[in-house]
C-alpha cells in the first residue's frame, strides 16, 4: 500500500494541485501508522485498555506532525514563488523607468491638452520638417529659463506679453520638439550671461556670435541663429538669423531698436506666435530656397487690404511689394499680382499691360489674384479683362436664407465650402472653417474657351440656401427660399507649352480681411489663397502653408519632458502609483497562497 502511494506521489510531483495535496496527506498518515506499529511492539506487556488509548493518542499525534510537515513544505514553496514574483515586478518597474527615461531623452514625449493644440506642430509643418535631408543647427540667444522670463524679454527686447509668459513657454516647448521629427535638426539655448565661455556643445559663445556678425548679420537677445548644410556636410555652412520679432505677431507700436548688448524702453505687444512659420521661413531663406515676389497694386486701392495676407505670405517665403504706378513699373520681376477692392477703374492701357505681364512673352508662369468689393464703382475695363479669362461679376449681394447657416446674425456673412480641386487638396475642410461676407455674385462665362487654351473652374462656393439681392430690387425683398450654391473663388488657367498663367477671382475682399482670418486658428481662408499660390507659381500642390499660432487658452494643461509639471506627474505615475499597485497585487497573491 505504501509503495502504491509513493508511486502516485512521484507521478504527480511536477505541479502542486488538489490531488498532490491529498497524496501528501495520505503519505503522512502512512508514516503515522508505521510509527504507531513500533509503539505497539514496544508496549506488548501493557494491558489491552492502556495499549488501545496509547495507540490512538500516538496515531493522532503522528498524523498532526505529518500535516504540519506537509504544510511547512507547501508554505515554503509558495512563499518562494511570491517572493520571486515581487522581485520580478520590482525589477520590471526599474527597467521600465530606465527605458522611459532613455526614450524620452531620444524622443521627447509631450502631451498637449489645449483645445486648439497650441503646443503642437501643425501637420503641414511636420511634413516640412520630415522632408529636410540636410543638417540644421538652431541656437537661441537666451537660456531656456531666461527666454521664459517676461522681465528679461521686456528689458532686452522691449516685448510686452499679457498672457503670463504663455507665448514664451509655447515658443520654448515647440523649439524643443524639432529633434523629435527630424534627427538632422538640433536646437540649443545659449546663455549670453553664463560665467562659462562655452555653450552646451563646448563651443566658444563669443566666437559663435562673431561668425554671424562677420557675415553682416545682426544678432540680438532672443534671436535664433540658423546654420545649415544644404550642399552637404563637407560644404561651407550657410548662416541666417531669425529675429525675435519674426517669431511673434506684434502690435503696431514703434519697432524695438535694442541691439545685442543694450536694453531700452521701446515696446511692442505680443498678440500671437509665429515660431513655426518663422523657423521654417528662416531655414528656407538660409538654404537659399527661392522667394516669390508678389506685386500688390495700390493704385486705386488700399494697401491695408493685404495686411493679414502679407503676414502669412511672408512666413511662407513670399515677398509682397506695393506697386502704385502700373505703367511706370517694371513688372517682370514679379511672379504674382494682387488687386483688392479698387475705388476706381483701371485704364485700357493698364489692363493691357497686366495682360502682357500674364502672357510673359508666351512663357506664362504668373498669376493675377483679384478680390472684389461691393463698394467698388463700375469697373468696365477690369471686368472686361476678367471676362476674357472666363469670369464674370454681377451686381447685388449674396445672402443666406436659412437662419442656422449664416454667421454672427448677419445674413451676408456666409459659410463656405471647398470643392475637390488640385488647388485646395491640402486644405482639410473638416479641420478648417471658411467665412466671408458682402459677396458679389459671380459666374463662369465659359468652362473651356473656344480656342481651348483657357479653362475655368470653381474652387470654392457657398453652401446651399444662398440667394442674392439686386441693388435695384424691391425694398421689401427678404432672403427666403431654398436658393442654391454660388461661386466664391474661381480660377482660370491659360495653358502654355512649359507652364501656365492664371487669374484667380474672389467675390469679396472680406475673404482676406475679416476678423476671423486674424483671430480664429481654425479659419482656412488664407490657406486657400496660399495653396493656390503654391500650386500655380511654385507648381507644388503638396507644399505646406503656415499661419500664426495663437494662445487662446492659457489655462490649458501642457506636459513636456523638461518641465516641473512633467517631472511631478510622470514621477507620481511611474515611480509611485504603478509600482505600489504592482507590489500590493503581489502581496495580495502571496497572502492568498499562504492561506490556502
Amino acid at each position: 500500500m505504501n509503495s502504491d502511494k509513493n508511486e502516485i506521489f512521484e507521478t504527480s510531483s511536477e505541479g502542486l494541485n488538489t490531488a498532490d495535496d491529498t497524496e501528501q496527506v495520505n503519505s503522512a498518515d502512512a508514516e503515522a501508522e508505521s510509527e504507531s506499529e513500533k509503539v505497539n511492539a514496544e508496549n506488548e506487556t501493557q494491558t489491552p485498555d492502556t495499549e488501545e488509548k496509547k495507540d490512538g493518542s500516538e496515531l493522532k499525534k503522528a498524523k498532526k506532525q505529518g500535516r504540519e510537515k506537509m504544510k511547512s513544505a507547501y508554505a515554503l514553496k509558495y512563499g518562494s514563488y511570491a517572493t520571486a514574483t515581487v522581485a520580478i515586478v520590482i525589477a520590471l518597474v526599474i527597467c521600465l523607468n530606465v527605458f522611459l527615461n532613455v526614450l524620452n531623452q531620444r524622443f521627447p514625449m509631450t502631451v498637449d491638452f489645449t483645445a486648439a493644440n497650441e503646443y503642437t506642430f501643425d501637420e503641414e509643418n511636420i511634413e516640412f520638417l520630415k522632408g529636410i535631408d540636410y543638417k540644421v543647427e538652431l541656437s537661441v540667444i537666451f537660456s531656456e529659463s531666461d527666454y521664459q522670463n517676461s522681465n528679461y524679454m521686456y528689458n532686452y527686447r522691449g516685448f510686452e506679453e499679457g498672457n503670463g509668459g504663455a507665448y514664451y513657454t509655447q515658443t520654448v516647448e515647440l523649439l524643443k520638439q524639432y529633434k523629435k521629427y527630424n534627427k538632422n535638426i538640433s536646437v540649443q539655448f545659449i546663455d549670453p550671461f553664463s560665467t562659462s565661455s562655452e555653450d552646451e556643445k563646448g563651443q566658444d559663445i563669443s566666437a559663435i556670435i562673431s561668425e554671424y556678425t562677420e557675415h553682416d548679420l545682426t544678432v540680438k537677445f532672443a534671436d535664433i541663429l540658423v546654420k545649415c548644410w544644404p550642399d552637404g556636410d563637407d560644404a561651407e555652412p550657410k548662416l541666417g538669423v531669425i529675429s525675435a520679432e519674426d517669431c511673434y505677431v506684434l502690435s503696431a507700436d514703434s519697432e524695438s531698436t535694442l541691439d545685442y548688448y543694450n536694453s531700452g524702453t521701446s515696446t511692442q505687444t505680443i498678440t500671437g506666435n509665429n515660431i513655426e512659420q518663422a523657423v521654417a521661413n528662416g531655414i528656407f531663406k538660409t538654404a537659399n530656397l527661392e522667394t516669390v515676389n508678389v506685386a500688390v497694386i495700390t493704385a486705386n486701392s488700399e494697401e491695408s487690404y493685404t495686411d493679414y495676407l502679407e503676414e502669412t505670405a511672408k512666413l511662407n517665403a513670399y515677398e509682397l511689394t506695393a506697386v502704385n504706378m502700373i505703367m511706370d513699373t517694371d513688372l517682370s520681376k514679379y511672379d504674382a499680382m494682387i488687386i483688392c477692392a479698387p475705388s476706381a477703374d483701371y485704364s485700357e492701357d493698364e489692363c493691357a499691360k497686366i495682360s502682357e505681364w500674364l502672357d510673359n512673352d508666351g512663357k506664362k508662369g504668373r498669376i493675377l489674384m483679384y478680390f472684389a468689393s461691393a463698394a467698388s464703382p463700375k469697373l468696365s475695363n477690369l471686368h472686361d479683362l476678367l471676362e476674357e479669362w472666363g469670369i464674370a461679376y454681377e451686381t447685388g449681394y449674396k445672402y443666406y436664407s436659412k437662419n442656422e447657416l449664416y454667421y454672427l446674425d448677419d445674413q451676408t456673412n456666409i459659410r463656405l465650402e471647398t470643392l475637390k480641386s488640385d488647388y485646395t487638396a491640402t486644405v482639410d475642410s473638416g479641420r478648417y472653417s471658411f467665412i466671408a461676407n458682402n459677396m458679389i455674385p459671380m459666374s463662369a462665362v465659359y468652362e473651356t474657351e473656344t480656342n481651348g487654351t483657357r479653362t475655368v473652374e470653381t474652387v470654392m462656393q457657398t453652401e446651399d440656401y444662398s440667394v442674392y439681392k439686386k441693388p435695384d430690387g424691391d425694398k421689401s425683398w427678404k432672403a427666403t427660399g431654398n436658393g442654391d450654391t454660388r461661386p466664391v473663388v474661381m480660377l482660370s488657367k491659360d495653358a502654355g507649352e512649359e507652364s501656365s498663367s492664371y487669374v484667380m477671382a474672389v467675390s469679396s475682399v472680406d475673404f482676406i480681411t475679416n476678423s476671423d482670418v486674424a483671430t480664429k486658428s481654425d479659419n482656412g481662408n488664407l490657406r486657400v489663397v496660399m495653396n493656390i499660390l503654391n500650386t500655380t507659381v511654385r507648381n507644388d500642390e503638396d507644399e505646406y502653408v503656415m499661419q500664426a499660432k495663437l494662445v487662446s487658452d492659457t489655462s490649458g494643461m501642457f506636459v513636456t519632458s523638461t518641465t516641473e509639471a512633467q517631472t511631478v506627474i510622470i514621477g507620481i505615475v511611474f515611480l509611485g502609483l504603478i509600482p505600489i499597485a504592482l507590489i500590493v497585487i503581489a502581496i495580495y497573491i502571496h497572502i492568498r497562497r499562504k492561506n490556502l
